[in-house]
């Protein structure tokens, strides 16, 4: 009976985000590298929209499964299409205003973010 009890504490602190390197929402990160801060900030303002629920068949932010054949096809050919448009998600992910630049980092983060898993 104890070692059930000990495990229902330790089992039901985890699952509640107590202790451990899990919390409700998923693993922890380690902090974004310098490299990908500024794409990660395009990202939160412009791309997060879509990519953190699928919407539109976007591939969610962090899922090497959603992102391994579009990795495939290199880091230069994912820019153009984030420049460019590519099936449901318009040029520059709908904000003209970003150079290319700036579209660049948000891709380098997101590609980033994929390889972690």
């Amino acid at each position: 009976m104890a070692r059930l009890a000990i495990r229902w504490l330790v089992v039901g602190g985890l699952a509640a985000g107590c202790s451990g390197p899990e919390s409700a929402d998923g693993p922890s990160l380690p902090a974004t590298p310098e490299e990908h801060r500024a794409g990660e900030t395009v990202y939160a303002e412009n791309c997060a929209i879509c990519h953190d629920s699928s919407r539109d068949g976007a591939p969610r932010l962090g899922y090497l499964a959603a992102w391994s054949r579009r990795l495939k096809s290199g880091e230069e050919t994912l820019i153009n299409n984030a420049l460019e448009g590519v099936e449901l998600m318009p040029p520059r992910g709908d904000n003209p205003e970003l150079s290319d630049d700036e579209v660049a980092d948000a891709v380098r983060y997101m590609i980033y973010r994929a390889k972690l898993n």
